[in-house]
């Protein structure tokens, strides 16, 4: 499924609304996990030096 990134039928517009969608729910995961403690993948790989 390696075409549906370059899909040239999909407008691009909406590419980049799905895009933009994806990128503020791993925000908002993110946000989620700070509050609560829990050290998310990309919070791992920043922080390592916490214990």
């Amino acid at each position: 499924m390696a075409a549906a990134n370059n899909d040239s039928t999909m407008p691009q517009d909406q590419r980049a609304r799905n895009h933009a969608k994806r990128r503020a729910t791993k925000r908002i995961a993110a946000k989620k996990a700070a509050n609560e403690g829990t050290p998310t993948a990309a919070s791992k790989r920043t922080k390592k030096a916490k214990d």
